[in-house]
């Protein structure tokens, strides 16, 4: 927890009588209040990991002590004490042990983590104290080559997902890319979205994918840019701004029409992306107007909170890449190679990098004038490039990887999106995005999924005996590859 000694770890102001966690007696607040608040986030983040072990045998601490290989509950400082105590942990052991494997057998646990990022992500957790629940990137949920298309004798021809992840469009994109060139099944994708602000964004990308009527090729060009550039050129800009208008004062009737089924919304949850995206077409994004105050200095502060720096994103980064990377961190550019923030022609902020108060969870007064400065730069784990998908699983698809990670992201979101627009065109994929108000939904459906992904929202404020009685059901048993995939904080059945 990076908080300056003597001050709350919740508000941050300085202690006068601190209040100390009963747990690892280490995180200290202002008053029983703070704690209280800040239970969720450091019980799961940070407790047990600072809390001093203890030798079970002996009772003497250490910070090296060996974890029992069973259930990984109980710590040891030499291995004559473990056998001292095993007589006495044996029972314990071999509960906590079966509890773990009914777990993981009922819901056939896969938690599925990019190979060529392991390590990284382990040295980031060891210096700086990140887990790799911060950073999450593209999954191929369905992995069709090592699953169902593995067996002859296994015949299907409908496959479902649902996804809860603010990860969500990376995630589809890359599954739909990843599937064989004579894929001649379908694929539906139900997404659960909690942030109205990401589902506004998502469903406009897809729209732009989905409705090519009159422009075939600007998917590939205006999609990465759009995505995550924060500055735009006016050519850029004004047909993003078109865009939202379109869809702000759109019927529902005339949506539905437009996307063909290829994308459903229900008629309410329309009505509530078009408030976000007439907000973005309203707002003013001329850099240097009277409404719009620098969005630069907001998008490095929330990205400087978010990441704790550059230097330590960098730590990650293959070293061939950290200039270009270094270069977005400074302009926020995402543009083709050689237009850097000297470019004269971007000039104008990137509507959708932004979130109104109203659209964040926070209840404020909507004005009747609406400009940047209201708004707040909104940093979302699936808008930060570089990240989003796996650098082994990128660097396979090209003869010659390029030196510039824009160029490396940029390139491989246009090698995707043609394959994805002939598999909507073919009607072998099809999205369904609903809206959630609560944190931890409690998902009423009667579908049957054969893959379902969880992110640590879910997996951590449910908890996993309780994703027993509410996902487990929801498991298609008909098929020996469905499977739960959940991102976690802790494992604690």
């Amino acid at each position: 927890m990076d908080i300056e000694d003597g001050h709350c770890w919740n508000c941050e102001m300085k202690l006068q009588v601190p209040v100390t966690c009963d747990g690892c007696h280490v995180a200290e607040y202002c008053s029983p209040n703070c704690k209280k608040k800040d239970n969720g986030r450091h019980f799961t983040q940070e407790c047990f990991t600072i809390s001093p072990r203890v030798c079970s045998n002996c009772q003497q601490e250490g910070e090296n002590l060996l974890a029992c290989t069973g259930c990984y509950q109980v710590f040891y400082c030499a291995t004559k004490c473990q056998r001292k105590h095993w007589k006495e942990h044996k029972d314990e052991c071999s509960v906590i042990t079966q509890q773990i494997h009914q777990v993981a057998n009922r819901l056939r646990l896969d938690h599925k983590v990019g190979v060529t990022l392991v390590s990284c992500l382990n040295k980031m957790s060891r210096d700086i104290g990140l887990t790799s629940t911060t950073l999450p990137f593209a999954l191929d949920l369905l992995q069709l080559p090592k699953n169902e298309l593995s067996r002859e004798d296994f015949k299907f021809n409908q496959l479902k997902t649902l996804t809860m992840s603010d990860n969500f469009l990376p995630t589809f994109m890359f599954t739909g890319f990843s599937l064989p060139d004579d894929f001649d099944k379908s694929v539906t994708f139900v997404h659960f979205e909690r942030l109205l602000s990401t589902a506004a964004r998502d469903v406009l990308l897809l729209y732009v994918l989905i409705n090519r009527d009159e422009a075939p090729q600007v998917a590939s060009d205006i999609i990465p840019t759009i995505w995550f550039s924060l500055r735009l050129s006016t050519e850029v800009a004004d047909y993003l701004n078109d865009t939202l208008k379109e869809l702000s004062s759109m019927a529902f009737k005339v949506f539905r029409n437009k996307v063909g089924g290829k994308l459903h919304l229900q008629k309410s949850n329309f009505n509530r992306l078009k408030e976000v995206w007439k907000f973005w077409s309203d707002v003013d994004c001329r850099i240097g107007s009277d409404g719009c105050l620098s969005l630069e200095k907001k998008r490095k502060n929330e990205l400087r909170k978010l990441l704790k720096g550059v230097e330590e994103y960098r730590e990650f980064l293959p070293e061939l890449h950290i200039p270009s990377v270094d270069q977005w961190f400074g302009n926020g550019n995402f543009m083709q190679q050689g237009c850097d923030e000297n470019c004269q022609n971007l000039s104008l902020y990137n509507p959708l990098l932004t979130e109104h108060p109203r659209f964040g969870g926070s209840a404020t007064t909507q004005s009747a004038k609406l400009n940047l400065q209201e708004g707040r730069f909104a940093v979302r784990t699936d808008w930060l490039p570089f990240k989003v998908f796996d650098y082994g699983v990128m660097k396979k698809s090209f003869t010659e990887m390029p030196i510039s990670a824009v160029e490396l992201v940029r390139q491989f979101i246009t090698k995707m999106i043609p394959r994805l627009e002939a598999l909507f065109d073919d009607e072998h994929i099809k999205i369904d995005v609903k809206l959630l108000n609560d944190k931890v939904p409690n998902i009423v459906t009667e579908d049957k999924f054969d893959r379902i992904m969880l992110p640590p929202q879910v997996t951590d404020g449910i908890g996993i005996s309780s994703l027993l009685d509410d996902y487990a059901g929801r498991v298609n048993k008909l098929n020996p590859f469905a499977t739960v995939i959940m991102e976690s904080t802790k494992w604690f059945p």
